[in-house]
């Protein structure tokens, strides 16, 4: 009887995909272990070098043309502060296997090795993504800049062995801080390790990306003996054509920071809000909605309405989105500030943005307000109100105070001196 229905059931094809799929799911397993590694901290084998000039060096994950914007770029414009100060430079790149340098840049006409040649005693690139079977070189006379959390991780690595290769016990390396990175994971090993990186008080002068973000360390318990802070400046093409935007007409179109990759930015949210607008707000057939940060597929949000996807700008094409937009969303999960939401106010756009812990934008900018909460019709309401105000001619405001005016790092002296212990 019960071979019958064993049978019967097995007939079924349904059943039968069902049975197939979890045996063969559970063959790959046996056959494939869960790998449990953590790539980002695949760890560095070092080897003494006998470079005896003082040098700098940077971790950072990638160098490629691809990825110099943003944060990396903001790291690099700092090592290009300080390295000056060292007779030596060194970039080691802990995440490509091989990079394309970006044209005009400092480094560009720099000594590309990978981790199996000799140590250069000239300014050098590093390609480190392929750590097997090969060794760092770390002399006594480094120093070291980290960036992302792994490349902290690994860099108390290098003090460790350093010390106890050269006896350089006490010796400090800088870390940029650009956002509170245990906040891009959920409650997980990563949290953990990245959390992991701020707790090394003796070994850590911190350079934080804005007072806010500093002040969230702090007011969160971390502790540095010391610290420095930036704060960012507008970029100076965007500085000009924000001048000029005052003369180009504003439309009936919302810009959207879009990035559905990144968790912090919240775009889920952001399409349920646009979705919760265009059902809600009589005139929303007549706006046109722009996403600009990541490229994804067009979203229908209802009522003939879309949203359009124009992926990464260039810099011309982000001026005339910004020029032309008179309403903006732009979300991020974190405290620090982010520069979107500070670039759309400059270009006078009405922006819908969230205030997180410490940070609370619309304190920062007429033009920038918060939603009374995360929900997507708490935001719409908000969408709604700054739409409605645009229909009524409200006056356009195009902010200068947003950005920094001062010299972005102007405490480079300081630090050098600092990290050498002059």
């Amino acid at each position: 009887m019960i071979n019958f229905i064993v049978k019967k059931l097995l007939s079924n094809r349904v059943v039968y995909r069902i049975a197939k799929n979890a045996y063969e799911s559970n063959k790959a397993a046996t056959c494939n272990p869960a790998n449990y590694d953590i790539p980002e901290i695949t760890p560095f084998n070092f080897v003494k070098s006998n470079v005896n000039t003082r040098r700098i060096n940077l971790f950072v994950p990638a160098l490629s043309e691809k990825h110099v914007f943003g944060g990396i770029a903001t790291a690099l414009r700092f090592f290009e502060a300080i390295r000056h100060d060292f007779p030596l430079a060194r970039i080691i790149v802990t995440d490509e296997v091989s990079v394309e340098l970006k044209a005009g840049q400092f480094y560009s006409d720099w000594k590309l090795t990978d981790l199996s040649g000799a140590d250069c005693a000239e300014n050098c690139i590093v390609v480190a993504g392929n750590r097997s079977g090969a060794s760092l070189n770390v002399a006594e006379n480094d120093y070291f800049v980290s960036t992302a959390w792994w490349t902290a991780y690994n860099t108390f690595k290098a003090l460790a062995w350093q010390s106890a290769m050269f006896g350089t016990q006490g010796r400090k390396s800088i870390y940029f801080i650009q956002d509170y990175e245990p906040g891009f994971y959920a409650w997980s090993s990563r949290f953990a390790l990245a959390d992991s990186t701020y707790a090394h008080a003796e070994q850590t002068i911190p350079v934080f990306n804005t007072a806010l973000l500093k002040d969230f360390f702090i007011n969160s318990g971390y502790v540095f003996n010391e610290h420095y802070f930036f704060e960012p400046r507008i970029n100076p093409v965007l500085s000009a054509a924000c001048e000029q935007a005052a003369s180009v007409d504003k439309e009936r179109k919302i810009l959207v920071y879009g990035r559905p990759g990144v968790e912090r930015n919240l775009f889920n949210i952001v399409v349920l809000a646009l979705r919760a607008w265009a059902q809600a707000y009589d005139k929303a057939e007549q706006w046109t909605i722009v996403s600009a940060g990541e490229s994804h597929a067009d979203i229908e949000l209802g009522r003939g309405v879309k949203l359009e996807s124009l992926g990464k700008l260039t810099l011309d094409q982000y001026i005339h989105q910004l020029s032309t937009s008179s309403v903006g969303l732009s979300l991020m999960l974190s405290p620090h500030p982010s520069y979107p939401p500070l670039e759309m106010a400059s270009f006078g756009i009405r922006v819908v943005s969230n205030g997180y812990a410490n940070k609370k934008l619309s304190a920062r900018s007429k033009n920038i307000i918060e939603p009374a909460n995360f929900t997507p019709e708490s935001i719409a309401e908000s969408l709604i109100k700054l739409c409605e105000e645009h229909e009524n001619a409200s006056t356009v405001i195009y902010e200068d105070n947003l950005f920094s005016k001062e010299t972005e790092f102007s405490f480079a002296k300081n630090i050098v001196q600092n990290i050498l212990g002059e």
